[in-house]
């Protein structure tokens, strides 16, 4: 997204409420990967095994993997 617009000039309010949304969006996802990590990590404990490596995922919506 741009800052300027068609005509070059300075437009922030669209910029400034794009990056509003994809902020929110970014934590909404970094909150269902703590859920799912953690989940994860309670289901091998249940079955006896532990996680000592990390875990890589990637987000199916954003195609975005987190390490």
């Amino acid at each position: 997204m741009e800052k300027r617009n068609h005509e070059h000039y300075m437009d922030t309010v669209p910029y400034n409420a794009i990056t509003k949304i994809e902020k929110e969006n970014e934590q909404k996802r970094l909150v269902r990967l703590k859920i799912a990590l953690k989940a994860t990590r309670a289901i091998f404990k249940e079955f006896g095994f532990e996680v000592i490596e990390r875990i890589v995922v990637r987000d199916l919506e954003s195609n975005k993997t987190y390490k």
